[in-house]
């Protein structure tokens, strides 16, 4: 074979690749795009996700996600993961280990007492029950849903 018959066949595979290439990197944008607001994942996936609580926690508490899920020991870092963790632990009813992996590989019994820690913050903090108040209207409207379901019974019984 000459090098005109090699050349060809090479852009060819060249421009097919580079073609996928760019298709692939705007479809990761449209993607990141629909996915980096709470509305967006919430239309995405159609209900509340981990990642919808953070970014919401995030932006309730004027933080950047890397220092959301980061290991700054900082007050107000500290009290809004605090936050997403309860959220989190509550709202989703999620574990703690699963919890502690989606904020910044966190021990089980951190991600315990975050959520002690929060639940102290919202009856003693009016700043942070006013943001985490904030932040739950926004995901749930009625209020948590695994709260209704442990009301129920309890009203039945009545």
């Amino acid at each position: 074979m000459s090098v005109c018959e090699i050349e060809p066949k090479r852009n060819r595979t060249a421009g097919y690749s580079s073609w996928r290439l760019n298709y692939v990197r705007e479809l990761r944008s449209r993607k990141e795009a629909r996915t980096n607001t709470v509305e967006g994942v919430m239309r995405f996936y159609g209900r509340v996700t981990p990642r919808a609580i953070l970014i919401a926690v995030s932006e309730q508490f004027r933080i950047t996600l890397p220092e959301l899920t980061g290991h700054c020991q900082v007050w107000h870092l500290c009290n809004a993961r605090f936050a997403a963790a309860r959220l989190m632990r509550k709202g989703l009813g999620m574990s703690t280990p699963e919890i502690g992996r989606r904020l910044g590989d966190r021990d089980p019994t951190t991600i315990r007492n975050a959520v002690m820690r929060a639940d102290f913050l919202v009856m003693t903090d009016p700043e942070f029950s006013v943001a985490f108040e904030a932040v739950k209207t926004r995901l749930w409207p009625d209020g948590f849903p695994h709260e209704e379901a442990a009301e129920a019974p309890a009203q039945a019984a009545e």
